[in-house]
């Protein structure tokens, strides 16, 4: 492999070290395909490029791009002379809660304890996972809904789980809680100016936290990541921190989690509906048209799934714009 520099090759160099001599001897083998994505990550990373990687199941991408990651700011910040673009976070996007807390505890502790008895780490490495003010708890709100029940007869393991929120702030790691009680008492999308509870919110004191220079790694999922992005598009103030890099693990269901957010699903029912209001508005002719659609397009996705199906693609498109068009013209 040719390097541009020495920061360069002492960055590869290190990924040789940590998995082929200080990770055994944690007790993890040696995977060369590991080995491999670590090295063509970390290269893309410090050349400020975008890569594509195909890793399959059990070769340990996650500890292959968290090395990478922290290989490309030690051997940035050195190369730079200390510059604050450099020292800017990573942002990691997973698509489930479980790969969240699981690097949150797991991974990078582990990563980062390996590497500070090799002095390769000058500091505890630090992460932080980002998701949206629902997932916490409002503390003034809180305070209002345990008066609110002091009195009465609530399910006794509801009411331990809300009292047990003084003391957790994350509304997902709380059992039992109800969800009419989490939407109480959660952050609410606008916060007051005047919040009696600003001074020691809990929520301020994690975004302030969340944006500390030392804080390197933002875990997210891909939901949080797009929202973020919609308000940079839009000029809105950013979720995230300005990041160096971005990973985006099992990116093939990023588009998934797009449809999700700002995509529409009709059924039948819908459809139904729809030509119900257009026979009221002596327009039996639409609805009936727009039912033949559908049903059309129903019948080929059926088929498509049965394996029988040519590509309708082309026909989706062709059925979805008719019927836009029909309803849009009203």
């Amino acid at each position: 492999m040719c390097y541009k520099n020495e920061y360069q090759k002492r960055a590869h160099g290190e990924v040789e070290r940590i998995f082929r001599e200080l990770l055994p001897e944690v007790g993890l083998h040696v995977r060369e395909e590991q080995i491999r994505l670590c090295h063509e990550m970390l290269d893309a990373l410090m050349k400020n490029e975008i890569t594509l990687c195909d890793a399959g199941v059990g070769i340990g991408k996650t500890y292959a791009y968290l090395t990478a990651c922290i290989l490309m700011r030690k051997y940035s910040v050195l190369h730079s002379g200390y510059s604050g673009c450099d020292r800017r976070p990573v942002v990691v996007s997973t698509s489930s809660i479980a790969l969240q807390k699981a690097i949150i505890e797991e991974y990078v502790p582990f990563l980062s304890d390996v590497l500070l008895k090799a002095d390769l780490l000058q500091g505890e490495l630090k992460a932080v996972v980002r998701k949206g003010k629902e997932h916490f708890v409002c503390d003034y709100r809180l305070a209002q809904r345990l008066e609110a029940v002091r009195d009465k007869n609530k399910n006794q393991a509801q009411m331990e789980a809300l009292k047990s929120l003084r003391h957790n702030f994350d509304l997902d790691s709380v059992h039992n809680l109800s969800g009419f009680d989490r939407r109480l008492v959660c952050v609410p999308k606008f916060c007051p100016r005047e919040c009696p509870g600003k001074a020691g919110c809990r929520y301020q004191k994690y975004l302030d936290v969340s944006k500390k220079e030392e804080v390197f790694i933002q875990i997210c999922n891909h939901n949080y990541l797009l929202a973020d992005a919609m308000h940079r598009m839009n000029e809105y103030r950013p979720l995230l921190a300005d990041y160096r890099a971005l990973v985006v693990d099992e990116a093939h269901k990023l588009p998934e989690a797009a449809s999700q957010m700002d995509g529409r699903s009709i059924g039948r029912e819908d459809v139904q509906e729809i030509s119900y209001f257009l026979n009221r508005e002596h327009k039996s002719s639409e609805g009936k048209r727009l039912q033949d659609w559908f049903n059309t397009l129903s019948m080929e996705i059926r088929k498509d799934q049965a394996g029988m199906g040519d590509d309708i693609a082309g026909k989706e498109i062709s059925i979805f714009r008719q019927s836009a068009d029909l309803l849009w013209s009203r």
